[in-house]
């Protein structure tokens, strides 16, 4: 059985403990969805009425009287969270992990019921210990949050496992934080809204320079990557998942089409096939227009037969060229699979219409022909 990245709500925790004023205006901008951690010392400076969730981490004393009741009480010890049992929101274990040791207290620790949120805070880059904690926690309720210094760690993070943690820690010292935690949390799977589109007209145009995109993931055979001669027609082309005789299947490839071609690399930019290469990024995308984003691992630039597909959606036109071979596949407008050589005018396809005009990959309003 195989199981697809988990998209979830996931959480932003910024650890604002070395902060002395809780004012800053990029503190007070976060979303109300942010949970801020503090000092008990800084719980008494918070205002009431400010906007974000807030923990506070105890040393060890009981949280002060403060005008702002905390959302979540953070202890660092099981002996600190007993004496929490009266408090009426969420609790949380702070959890160190340097060795073995360290994890398997963890594990059984954050399996108590009377614990909601596990803060985990590794000495060693590797994410093994996070990978054994979804493994053994990820059925019950408690949610882990991982204390990250970057991006990437943070990226990581959230796609251990395929579940990933269930939110980021990110540290802030004075002025702004080293990274908006909001840009780090995993947002909710886009969709593209992906309609009929008709071909019009069909045309070898000899030899040209083929691409053919190899992710390092294993895509479907409901999906495959949007790609157009202009910013307003993309067709589907079909990932290499359809069996076919003579050629082996490729279901990390798909054979995207001439080098001039655009192609979505986000479901904000499209990108040159030309300019691809490993290590960026491109949009797979699915027949119900649910997309992921997917790293390549390698580009083919190979000079092949090319054939033009003029395409139409009531009064957009625009076109794909395509290799020019009966194994290259392209979405019909029912999900299914068709040869290229077998699109005639009045064949269906599935595609989108990016509308807007382009500069480097970037929607635009401003005239532009393209034909």
């Amino acid at each position: 059985m195989t199981a697809a990245f988990v998209d979830r709500p996931r959480e932003m925790w910024l650890d604002a403990r070395a902060v002395e004023c809780l004012a800053d205006p990029w503190l007070v901008s976060l979303p109300p969805e942010s949970t801020v951690l503090v000092t008990p010392g800084q719980l008494r400076a918070l205002a009431p009425h400010h906007r974000c969730r807030v923990a506070v981490m105890l040393d060890g004393d009981a949280p002060p009287a403060a005008a702002r009741i905390p959302d979540v009480i953070v202890a660092r010890d099981l002996h600190d969270l007993e004496r929490t049992a009266a408090f009426p929101g969420d609790r949380g274990l702070y959890c160190r992990i340097e060795n073995t040791q360290d994890l398997e207290h963890a594990a059984i620790a954050l399996a108590r019921e009377d614990v909601t949120y596990g803060l985990i805070d590794m000495r060693d880059e590797t994410n093994i210990p996070l990978e054994l904690l979804i493994a053994r926690l990820h059925r019950l309720p408690v949610r882990l949050v991982k204390r990250v210094d970057d991006r990437a760690a943070g990226e990581v993070a959230l796609r251990t496992l395929e579940r990933g943690a269930d939110g980021v820690l990110v540290r802030a010292g004075e002025g702004e934080p080293p990274m908006h935690p909001a840009s780090l949390v995993a947002s909710p799977r886009a969709a593209l809204a992906l309609t009929e589109w008709e071909v019009r007209r069909t045309q070898p145009v000899g030899v040209g320079d083929r691409v053919c995109i190899d992710s390092v993931a294993m895509l479907t055979p409901l999906e495959g990557m949007l790609v157009g001669s202009t910013c307003g027609a993309f067709a589907l082309l079909c990932s290499e998942t359809h069996p076919l005789p003579y050629m082996p299947l490729r279901p990390f490839r798909v054979n995207a089409g001439a080098v001039h071609s655009y192609a979505l690399s986000s479901v904000t930019r499209t990108s040159y096939l030309s300019e691809l290469g490993a290590g960026d990024e491109a949009l797979a995308v699915a027949t119900d227009g649910t997309v992921r984003t997917v790293a390549i691992g390698r580009v083919k630039i190979e000079r092949r037969p090319l054939l033009l597909l003029g395409l139409g959606n009531r009064d957009v036109e625009g076109s794909v060229v395509v290799q020019d071979d009966w194994h290259v596949r392209i979405m019909g407008a029912l999900g299914e699979p068709l040869s290229v050589t077998h699109c005639r005018p009045g064949t269906k396809l599935l595609g989108w219409s990016g509308a807007a005009p382009r500069h480097c990959g970037y929607a635009v309003e401003e005239t532009l022909v393209e034909r």
